[in-house]
């Protein structure tokens, strides 16, 4: 279990969530401002684990000029089959993935490159 608050940090700023909602499986996160939770699920070939950090505010529509809430998230998910991978082996897939997440390639997705 994770300690209540979690702290996130967020543009250089630690950002502590209040956990609000727990089962045996999943717990939520929350500040106001941003959503964070973690769940599990588990089937008979395969375990996946969500990671997610939303963030909820109100912005000002450009065209017609009304403001209404608007919300952006990312998510990590980790699927490990029940067997054939080491914690290990899921450290590497996931550190290469998170080292290529880079700024500059993150600006190349949301501009749709792939």
């Amino acid at each position: 279990m994770f300690s209540d608050p979690t702290a996130l940090t967020i543009n250089s700023v630690s950002t502590n969530m209040a956990r609000i909602n727990q089962d045996g499986y999943s717990a939520e996160y929350a500040n106001g401002e941003y959503l964070f939770d973690i769940s599990h699920k588990t089937t008979p070939a395969v375990t996946s684990h969500l990671v997610r950090l939303r963030q909820a505010k109100i912005a000002q529509d450009p065209v017609t000029d009304k403001s209404a809430v608007k919300s952006a998230g990312v998510h990590v998910v980790i699927n490990v089959p029940t067997f054939g991978f080491t914690a290990t082996e899921i450290e590497y897939l996931r550190s290469a993935l998170l080292g290529f997440l880079t700024s500059g390639n993150l600006t190349k997705i949301l501009a749709k490159e792939s």
